[in-house]
């Protein structure tokens, strides 16, 4: 029997059920990959620490996705990558179990990943019998948009996994899966005191020239042999050559985009703090010639174009004013840049950079703000943020807060942001696993939010992702993400706009009334797009020419191009906000309470919303569940 994740209900249900019988909630089936020789040792059907049933070899469902995990007292070293990856959970799993070894002279211990989502049949059951398929499965069938994102994010992934001593994952073909559109590691493969060079990538690229789409043949062969020669020793440098090639694939294809906006007070909440951009209740379609529909409202759209989600904090109406005016700032700073000629020639790390400046700007405005009116305190105004630009077949996601963004394809829901919260620092920390440091009292506090703290103290997340043919982006506040609400019915209520059966302004009222129905806690505010793109049919791809695009690589990199570019690089000033472990005595949190008291003026505040503003720690809300619910896969 496999237990409901409702964490008021919990009643067991037939491992072929997809809804609970008691209260109607889908089902979670949480399959996990089994890392540690001992799992070998059991047999299918068996069931492990009474709760994760064995289904094939190293393959486990968890019947018990209520309850919670306990991290070990001393985080073992071969799960420590895992952790410092966090940031990277989208390409990356991470560990949902830790079963320690009970003999401690043999190595008995066992690992259980999760994957965020998997391709799962109405039934609840895997669509493949290893979790995900291969790479080596799905190359062959893809086009070459798809062939050279692929290779990208695979680049990407190179320096953040070489930090962590596990790069040599990327040169085995059996731990690539494809899972939606992202490449999704099975596992991490540590490296040992080998020494992995680039040149290795090349290596394994070259055996992949087999089954590659014909107009870039040329193009990779040379990128390999560069690659194996040497000739490109930098991971920023492959990442230049490949956006490079990408960008003379995506200019070809042509895009279509409907988007739709709403907000909602909810249950329990006298006003709304959120806000969203474009106004609530506008629904727009975008094609990449410029055309534009539009329904409601006088906004002057454009391709490219952009959607804000902010949830207000602060006590009377500050986060309304927080949210709002950086909305206000940031559509006009950003309006502004992408009708000047400028943008057009700048590149993805150009406009990266000017999204962060954008962002830190509008906190500058906030904090001013709160100086200015002497507002201290829990009456001190902020806002969450959550972004999304759309520019040339390329989006542009930033992010400050716990307001989150979706990614939704037909098989997969993955959450694409990491909350700016004391449960991710934790984890990225590498002293806690996640679903057990989520259950502490103060896990959803924030570590950072625009106009709390000056702006040399905040660090937004602005990355870069190329988009597929057909998927939804989902922004949000956590009116809708709490309890897991979007893992639960993202793809029940979502998915179906890639199908046509439903549009984006059905499904958005709908996740409103949900989100009002299961949590009611909090305002709610959301942002869809259904993003398409495909060959003109009087159109066809250009051969890639490596030497063509070998002369503008000539240009040197930028002083700061040797940052890894998925994410801007985390200021380590930082850290110095984030809380002590869980695990501390008590007379460090003694002295670090006595520390924070002498010095509470000048320091940013840990802070989660509720209706009175800004406070050190997260508040229940009464409607709320009593306990929430851990981030598990739906």
């Amino acid at each position: 029997m496999i237990h409901c994740s409702n964490s008021l209900c919990q009643a067991p249900n037939a491992l072929d059920r997809s809804h609970c019988d008691r209260c109607g909630q889908p089902l979670v089936k949480c399959y996990l990959w089994a890392v540690g020789k001992w799992v070998n040792s059991y047999q299918i059907g068996e069931v492990l620490e009474d709760r994760f049933l064995l289904q094939a070899p190293r393959i486990l469902l968890d019947l018990h996705p209520e309850l919670a995990d306990y991290s070990p007292q001393d985080i073992p070293s071969s799960i420590l990558p895992y952790l410092k990856l966090f940031p990277y959970r989208r390409h990356i799993p991470q560990v949902h179990s830790y079963i320690p070894s009970r003999d401690e002279r043999m190595n008995l211990e066992i690992c259980l990943l999760e994957y965020g989502s998997l391709p799962l049949d109405e039934q609840g059951q895997l669509r493949y019998p290893n979790l995900l398929p291969a790479i080596a499965d799905c190359w062959s069938q893809a086009s070459a948009r798809q062939q050279l994102q692929w290779l990208w994010q695979i680049a990407q992934l190179w320096e953040p996994l070489q930090q962590q001593r596990v790069v040599s994952s990327l040169l085995d073909p059996n731990l690539l899966r494809i899972n939606g559109t992202a490449v999704q590691l099975l596992e991490l493969k540590l490296d040992g005191s080998a020494q992995i060079e680039l040149q290795q990538l090349g290596e394994v690229w070259s055996s992949w020239l087999e089954g590659l789409d014909p107009v870039i043949v040329p193009f990779l062969q040379a990128l390999c042999h560069d690659l194996r020669s040497q000739a490109i020793a930098r991971p920023q440098t492959l990442l230049r050559y490949l956006e490079a090639g990408i960008d003379e694939i995506l200019a070809v294809y042509s895009q279509r985009y409907r988007l739709f906006t709403a907000t909602d007070v909810g249950r329990s909440r006298e006003h709304n703090e959120d806000a969203c951009y474009p106004p609530p209740e506008s629904l727009v379609e975008l094609t990449s010639r410029g055309e534009t529909k539009e329904s409601t409202g006088n906004n002057p759209f454009f391709t490219p174009f952009f959607t804000i989600v902010c949830d207000g904090v602060g006590g009377q109406d500050g986060g309304e004013i927080a949210a709002n005016l950086t909305i206000e700032t940031l559509q006009a700073a950003i309006a502004d840049h992408l009708q000047s000629p400028a943008w057009k020639t700048q590149s993805s790390r150009d406009l990266q950079r000017f999204l962060e400046q954008a962002i830190l700007a509008a906190n500058e405005q906030i904090y001013q703000r709160n100086n200015a009116e002497d507002r201290q305190d829990l009456r001190r105004m902020g806002t969450t943020l959550v972004l999304s630009l759309f520019c040339k077949g390329k989006a542009y996601f930033a992010h400050t807060g716990d307001s989150r963004l979706y990614w939704i394809t037909p098989s997969s829901c993955q959450q694409v942001t990491v909350d700016d919260d004391w449960a991710s620092k934790e984890v990225r920390m590498g002293y806690s696993l996640y679903r057990d440091v989520v259950q502490y009292p103060k896990a959803g506090s924030l570590v950072q939010a625009i106009g709390i703290s000056e702006s040399s103290l905040l660090t937004p997340t602005v990355q870069l992702s190329i988009l597929d043919e057909n998927c939804v982006i989902l922004l949000c506040s956590d009116g809708l993400s709490d309890f897991n609400r979007v893992e639960q019915y993202g793809l029940s209520l979502i998915a179906p706009i890639l199908a046509g059966t439903v549009d984006v302004a059905t499904v958005g009222h709908q996740l409103i009334a949900l989100a009002n129905e299961l949590n009611g806690h909090d305002n709610v505010t959301l942002a869809l797009i259904h993003c398409q793109s495909g060959l003109p049919a009087d159109q066809s791809l250009p051969i890639l020419d490596y030497d063509r695009i070998s002369e503008k690589m000539k240009t040197p990199l930028p002083p700061d191009y040797a940052t890894p570019p998925f994410f801007l690089t985390p200021d380590p000033s930082l850290e110095k906000i984030t809380p002590p472990s869980p695990r501390s005595r008590l007379w460090i949190w003694a002295i670090a309470l006595g520390l924070l008291i002498i010095a509470i003026v000048g320091l940013p505040r840990l802070f989660t919303r509720d209706s009175s503003g800004v406070q050190p720690e997260v508040q229940p809300s009464p409607e709320a569940s009593p306990e929430p619910s851990p981030a598990i896969n739906p």
